[in-house]
């Protein structure tokens, strides 16, 4: 029943004879083929290796064989796919849709069973989310089921720093300072640096203009995202799929854009930019049903006008941007300096912060401390005082000046500028501490 080896090559044996003729799947040698009941087949046959002697590849073709019949099993289960047919999609996706909608339905219902009821539930959550008397939710686990938000108040004074300047806001990054006058100190003294709402901390900022001018970007690139999507116009199928993903990028703008409004997501660098390139990909998009390739270079005067504008303000905005780094690389490097005890090259550099930045009071009052080191205490009040001149309604240039002098024993002197810092800082706990040990140094110097 068994002949030599297929190759040709003496003394390598090959398949069976009987299993050749039956079709039997060569890979599985030794298995046995069920339905094979030929006469002088043998029942309990073995590898014909084994036979041979050579039991090393006989247990090699078991192994082969297996991992073959495995292989080809999962193969199998992995192309095993039920087609389903167009109205059977249809009725999963309208079956699947009612059982989202009726989640909120339950939701509904259940607040309206509660003792407040459906209407007192929902003024009682809206109240505690807006009152700027809310205390907010404590960094505890249940927070995540609180309604109770600090966001009320911090909105209610993005707006009152905005009345302070309706047109043009108390400047960029203002909220920050301005917002002291009115705000209650966190606890542990801490402020905060935003009023978690981008259309607010815009109008403390920049006024009604910035928000002007942020409203019409919002509206010329919704104009620009509209005809990349194509909303007025029938798409044709083979635009379908494209379509899908603009679409897509434009909920990524649209939830970037309504959580910027309750907070101050759009300051975060890695939400911020994922939404930038999604709005920036639906306004260069162009229409939909315009191809994509590479277009020819426009020289006309209007283009080189245009390109000619672009590159100098992106060269104004860089400028303004990298002066501010070197201020605080400077102001950094003046610190590491009087550190090493090189007090020279640390009063070089804080003056080059100071230089670089001329805007910015941290250089001078790095020009201070390093004056007040080395013993020049008049020098240091000196700077101390051009802060104040420069940033008047900044709580930290009063608060400074009027520590240096507390330090120096002129309490009296002290007083009125840790005054001025409590009325543009109310309820600081560390102005109110100054403010007690300077009355207590005044009186007991008479």
């Amino acid at each position: 029943m068994e002949r030599g080896g297929t190759d040709g090559r003496p003394g390598r044996p090959g398949l069976p004879v009987g299993r050749v003729q039956t079709g039997c799947r060569p890979d599985l040698e030794g298995v046995g083929c069920p339905g094979d009941r030929r006469p002088g087949r043998d029942d309990h046959a073995v590898p014909v290796a084994g036979r041979a002697g050579d039991r090393g590849a006989g247990v090699g073709g078991v192994v082969r064989a297996g991992v073959g019949a495995v292989a080809r099993r999962n193969r199998a289960i992995a192309m095993d796919r039920t087609v389903v047919s167009e109205v059977v999609r249809r009725r999963v996706g309208l079956a699947l849709v009612v059982l989202a909608a009726l989640i909120p339905v339950a939701g509904v219902g259940a607040v309206a069973a509660s003792s407040r009821g459906l209407t007192g539930t929902v003024s009682h959550a809206f109240n505690q989310l807006t009152s700027p008397n809310s205390s907010g939710a404590a960094d505890v686990p249940g927070r995540l089921l609180a309604t109770g938000s600090s966001r009320g108040r911090y909105w209610n004074e993005g707006l009152k720093v905005g009345e302070h300047a309706v047109l043009k806001g108390v400047g960029a990054g203002g909220f920050a300072i301005a917002h002291t006058r009115y705000a209650v100190a966190n606890a542990g003294g801490a402020f905060v640096t935003h009023a978690h709402s981008y259309p607010i901390e815009t109008f403390a900022d920049l006024g009604l203009i910035g928000v002007l001018l942020s409203l019409a970007l919002l509206v010329s690139w919704g104009v620009a995202a509209m005809r990349a999507i194509g909303v007025t116009r029938w798409t044709p199928p083979e635009r379908a799929a494209e379509r899908d993903g603009l679409i897509t990028l434009l909920v990524v703008v649209i939830v970037f854009g309504l959580n910027s409004a309750i907070d101050w997501t759009w300051f975060i660098p890695g939400t911020a930019i994922t939404a930038l390139v999604c709005a920036g990909w639906l306004a260069g998009r162009g229409p939909l049903a315009r191809p994509i390739g590479a277009r020819t270079m426009s020289l006309t005067p209007a283009a080189i006008c245009a390109g000619t504008l672009i590159a100098a303000v992106t060269v104004v905005i860089v400028w303004l941007t990298a002066q501010p780094l070197r201020s605080t690389n400077a102001d950094a490097a003046a610190l590491s300096a009087i550190i090493r005890g090189n007090e020279a090259v640390a009063f070089h550099d804080a003056r080059a912060a100071a230089s670089a930045n001329p805007v910015s009071v941290d250089p001078l009052f790095e020009l201070a401390a390093l004056y007040r080191a080395t013993g020049n205490d008049a020098a240091a009040i000196g700077e101390l005082r051009k802060a104040v001149a420069l940033q008047p309604q900044n709580p930290q240039t009063w608060l400074t000046e009027g520590e240096t002098l507390l330090a120096l024993h002129r309490p009296g002197q002290a007083l009125p500028a840790l005054e001025r810092a409590s009325r543009l800082n109310v309820g600081s706990p560390q102005i109110a501490a100054d403010i007690r040990r300077a009355t207590a140094a005044a009186q007991a110097a008479r």
